[in-house]
């Protein structure tokens, strides 16, 4: 199963940005998200803030394009288990400090094991246990594995 074009290449979809300055009535952080509603116009995930494509030109120093797809609060994601099945949970308020799964979100994203789609999920996984195998039959007597 391959995974879909949406995730693959994000940029050809909603975009996301970070503010990477506190404004006066938000704080840096806040994900901005690009309104499928009106072409240039960003909203904030979590607050009735927005910005234009205007803002963004003359303000480039304040927004960081977001590459990597993470989930926003409340969002579904899927991630892949130690023994290989794919899981799929709601991201928590990571702000809030909930405790073990903010704490096992943010490990989860620092690895890059968050994905938008099942399908993402299962083309990763399958990727990266092809490598492995590839790399441990390949390997020298010396370095391949014992037994």
């Amino acid at each position: 199963m391959t995974a879909d074009k949406k995730s693959i290449f994000p940029d050809k979809y909603p975009k996301r940005y970070k503010l990477l300055k506190d404004l006066p009535t938000l704080k840096a952080g806040a994900i901005f998200v690009e309104s499928l509603d009106f072409d240039g116009i960003w909203k904030c995930a979590n607050s009735d803030y927005q910005f234009s494509e205007k803002d963004l030109h003359h303000n480039p120093d304040w927004f960081e394009k977001i590459w990597k797809w993470i989930p926003l609060v409340g969002e579904k994601y899927w991630y892949i288990l130690r023994e290989g099945n794919i899981g799929s949970a709601i991201r928590p308020d990571t702000e809030a400090g909930n405790g073990f799964d903010s704490a096992w979100f943010a490990i989860q994203c620092d690895y890059g094991n968050i994905f938008e789609t099942r399908a993402d999920a299962e083309f990763c996984r399958d990727e990266y246990i092809k490598k492995a195998f590839k790399k441990y039959h390949e390997a020298s007597p010396d370095e391949g594995a014992e037994g």
